[in-house]
């Protein structure tokens, strides 16, 4: 997973988790297998309705991907993006201002050695 803290650049490469996937939900395109009802909890219908059965079925995992199992660990993929985006709330070169790009060049133990 790639994960962005990209600034308010002219770019407007911001990243956003799609529907779940900050909980985990996976699929090889959007409109397939990741747009299912959110995984709220383990419980009957992982949470999303009081129905009898939902518009669509659930991910295989919703008993380990959801948002009630994932909230109170600090490891999981939730907590994860939890602190992403306070981390970016946080520091205002992370949301406003220019990005420049710039090189680094890094000195090997050739360029250290034989420095003319």
């Amino acid at each position: 997973m790639e994960t962005r803290l990209a600034n308010g650049t002219s770019e407007k490469k911001y990243w956003f988790p799609y529907y779940g996937e900050e909980i985990g939900h996976t699929g090889s395109k959007p409109d397939e297998n990741i747009h299912t009802p959110m995984q709220w909890t383990d419980g009957d219908n992982a949470g999303f309705t009081t129905a009898t059965t939902a518009w669509r079925g659930f991910q295989r995992n919703y008993q380990e991907a959801n948002v009630a199992v994932q909230t109170d660990d600090a490891d999981s993929l939730l907590s994860h993006h939890w602190r992403l985006i306070h981390t970016r709330n946080a520091h205002a070169a992370l949301r406003v201002g220019d990005r420049a790009d710039f090189r680094v060049h890094w000195a090997t133990s050739h360029d250290v050695c034989h420095s003319g």
